[in-house]
């Protein structure tokens, strides 16, 4: 098995350098409003998503691998398998009752919510390990700054269902949130890890504000953008680390069992399992008609594979919380560096 002196490592210096995206989409915004009269703005689709190669790379394929990480592994099955359960069943009736009670504008609220909660609790807990944070102060940092990332992406991904008087009120909530969530954050700067800690919590208290910034200037393609390479890039160098860890452990899946017969990089083998599967799932969904051979419709076979996709994301959002804990036995195969 492989010891800790033996592993290798995330750096916390590259999750914190996936940060400079902020100055350099707000320099890019700079230069369109001074020498471009805002060209790029018009150019620019609303989010980033409806480009194809972007979508290919970003979004679900970080939420495959996760899975991938849990179902792949009998071990994490077995230790896992009440939260798996438990949240399978919590699924279900969420999708059921999304589609047949709910509203459609609630019920994308809240999965729009509860994704925008996922996403800023994983970069703001990796804050607290790395800085070293605690109290009162970091609680009320951590919940102002996610208040205001769902007021802010609630704005910017339903503008269409809400009216102006409800965008004007999201708007100054989220004014008003991420000005307390920088004030918070001024204070945890004094008692936080110094060097990369305190480095790292000034780019995530910078996160908030600027994806605000960015919204406000009518940016909305920015907006979405810099939070998803963020996130997905973190999750995807810690999911490599534990695969590269486990990999060469006495506990390897079947999976690298075959990639070592044809001495494929775990890098390799994890992006392009995810990648592939999430193309199949985004793009292909309709092919479960032609294997069915005609028992499922065109569009049901598309609405199975959306319900898929679906499951997998709120699996994800819910696991991720569980399965990185301390004393998980996820931890043992990844290792932090300065």
């Amino acid at each position: 098995m492989a010891t800790l002196a033996s592993k290798k490592s995330v750096s916390f210096k590259h999750l914190s350098a996936l940060y400079l995206c902020l100055p350099f989409c707000l320099l890019t915004i700079l230069i369109d409003q001074v020498f471009f009269q805002q060209q790029l703005q018009q150019l620019l689709p609303h989010s980033p998503q409806t480009l194809f190669v972007f979508a290919l790379f970003f979004g679900l394929p970080h939420i495959i691998a996760s899975n991938t990480i849990l179902l792949g592994n009998k071990d994490y099955l077995l230790h896992f398998k009440k939260h798996i359960l438990a949240i399978s069943l919590a699924i279900l009736a969420f999708i059921l009752v999304s589609q047949f009670v709910l509203p459609y504008a609630l019920a994308y609220f809240l999965f729009s919510a509860i994704t925008i909660l996922h996403v800023l609790k994983q970069q703001f807990g990796l804050t607290r390990a790395i800085a070293r944070l605690q109290g009162k102060t970091y609680q009320l940092w951590i919940w102002s700054g996610i208040l205001a990332g769902i007021a802010i992406y609630t704005a910017v991904f339903m503008f269409k269902l809400l009216t102006n008087e409800q965008l004007n009120l999201l708007t100054i909530c989220a004014c008003g949130l991420s000005l307390f969530f920088i004030l918070q954050g001024a204070l945890l700067y004094r008692t936080a890890k110094p060097s990369l800690g305190r480095v790292y919590l000034v780019s995530n208290t910078l996160l908030v504000p600027c994806s605000l910034a960015m919204y406000l200037m009518g940016y909305s393609f920015l907006t979405i953008l810099c939070p998803r390479i963020i996130h997905d890039c973190t999750a995807f160098l810690i999911y490599i680390n534990h695969d590269h860890n486990r990999r060469h452990s006495d506990t390897k899946s079947n999976l690298y069992r075959y990639a070592d017969k044809l001495k494929l990089p775990t890098f390799v083998v994890l992006i392009a399992i995810s990648i592939g599967l999430a193309y199949l799932l985004r793009w292909q969904g309709q092919h479960l008609s032609t294997l069915s051979l005609g028992f499922i419709s065109t569009e049901a076979a598309l609405s199975i594979a959306l319900m898929i996709k679906i499951f997998l994301e709120l699996m994800h959002y819910y696991m991720e919380s569980v399965t990185w804990k301390a004393g998980s036995p996820y931890r043992r195969y990844v290792k932090f560096s300065g």
